[in-house]
């Protein structure tokens, strides 16, 4: 081992020293550099530069270390912090209430609807329409709640009267989509399978939330029932189709929700009693005996009529 004397460390610190590391080392860094810069990209002209002159230390050496640090905090102090647009006005009002719509449930509703019906207030006629599209976006992506937002479009109606416009837009554009189903095919498009999944879960979800409203009071028999009939009339032309299986199969379970949620609601009306009449002919059917109804879709049927029984 090495021993140092005190003329040594004179030496070491008033001229300094340079370490050049070994071959070996410096091609383990290497390696391990490269594999860093897969996940991480690196400047490799600031990590080969300090590795080929070595650690230095003392005298003369620490000059050019101050000048290294010199140009670290100037790189430092040129850095651009990213700059989120402050929300204002009328954007900041709706962004409230959407974190008001977000975070309502049963057990704050009361608070959260007095806080949304503030911020509404604050708005302009124009602008109350982006707060009813707010709530059926989020009604449209959260079914459990379907109830909680079904209360609060009634008594956000019961305030703002012309929101009730908006909601016929957004019933008819709910119609509208059942025109627009499709198949993706997973093997093929694997990104559009994902994204047609999401829409037909918000169109299950809004299937949900119509009935809810249909429950309380705030849509008409007869309106709600137009819309099953409407279902029902795709059902009835694509099962004699072509390759619209997947198609069929989809707006079933939309009509599941329907008829189950609904039959105790509806059951004494004229008009739903068609409606059952032409769920039980469905049921019925062979499937080989029509060009686009799957058994699964036939026993999707069935299970509607059990649920009927139990309830």
């Amino acid at each position: 081992m090495k021993i140092y004397n005190l003329e040594d460390y004179n030496q070491i610190i008033f001229e300094g020293f340079s370490y050049q590391l070994p071959e070996s080392i410096l091609t383990v860094v290497n390696d391990l550099r490269k594999e860093i810069e897969l996940f991480a990209p690196l400047s490799s002209v600031q990590v080969d530069d300090k590795l080929k002159r070595g650690f230095q230390f003392g005298g003369k050496k620490i000059k050019n270390r101050k000048n290294e640090n010199a140009e670290d905090w100037n790189t430092v102090k040129s850095f651009k912090t990213t700059v989120i647009d402050k929300k204002e006005g009328v954007d900041k009002i709706l962004n409230d209430i959407r974190a008001c719509l977000n975070k309502i449930s049963s057990k704050n509703y009361e608070s959260q609807k007095e806080c949304i019906f503030k911020h509404m207030e604050e708005l302009l006629p124009i602008d109350i329409q982006k707060v009813s599209n707010a709530l059926f976006d989020v009604a449209g992506n959260n079914k459990f709640n379907s109830i909680i937002y079904a209360n609060l479009l009634k008594e956000m109606v019961d305030l703002f009267p012309n929101l009730s416009e908006h909601f016929d837009l957004f019933l008819m554009s709910y119609k509208q989509s059942i025109s627009s189903i499709i198949y993706a095919d997973p093997n093929s498009d694997y990104d559009k399978y994902c994204e047609n999944n999401k829409l037909n879960d918000r169109r299950k979800a809004i299937s949900t939330y119509l009935s809810n409203l249909n429950i309380i009071g705030f849509i008409d028999n007869t309106v709600v029932i137009e819309v099953v009939t409407y279902l029902l009339q795709y059902i009835n032309e694509y099962i004699d189709s072509e390759n619209k299986t997947n198609e069929v199969e989809e707006i079933t379970e939309n009509l599941y929700l329907f008829i189950t949620l609904l039959n105790n609601h509806l059951k004494n009306e004229d008009k739903w009693y068609l409606v059952i009449e032409n769920i039980e002919n469905i049921a019925k059917m062979k499937s080989k005996e029509k060009k686009s109804l799957s058994s699964r879709a036939v026993f999707k049927y069935m299970d509607i009529l059990d649920a009927l029984k139990t309830k």
